[in-house]
């Protein structure tokens, strides 16, 4: 395993689940505060922005783990794709335990 990928992978997780939960967050803040205005938000078109949005970030990291280089030697397509792997799982567990935090409000 190539220790540059790793690192890339893992800090590629990190901010795109940290991104992902505040722009969650942020939609449901603004669903909720013009529920009780006269300029209502449609469910439907909320959640296909958020969904855009989360899925053009995630298309991005996975673009930045496939195309970054280390300075010195090469790496292997499967090296690639293990890491591509490890950044979804990482932040799969990340935005689980976000998500179940802020469900049970602790």
């Amino acid at each position: 395993m190539n220790p540059f990928l790793i690192r890339n992978s893992l800090s590629n997780a990190f901010y795109f689940s940290f991104i992902s939960f505040i722009v969650v967050w942020l939609a449901g803040f603004l669903y909720q505060g013009l529920e009780k205005t006269t300029g209502k938000l449609n469910i439907g078109v909320t959640i296909i922005i958020v969904l855009g949005i989360i899925l053009l970030m995630f298309l991005l990291a996975v673009t930045n783990i496939i195309l970054s280089e280390p300075e010195k030697g090469r790496v292997r397509f499967w090296e690639r794709i293990i890491n591509v792997l490890i950044f979804i799982l990482t932040s799969g567990i990340i935005l689980g335990i976000l998500g179940f935090l802020f469900w049970a409000e602790i």
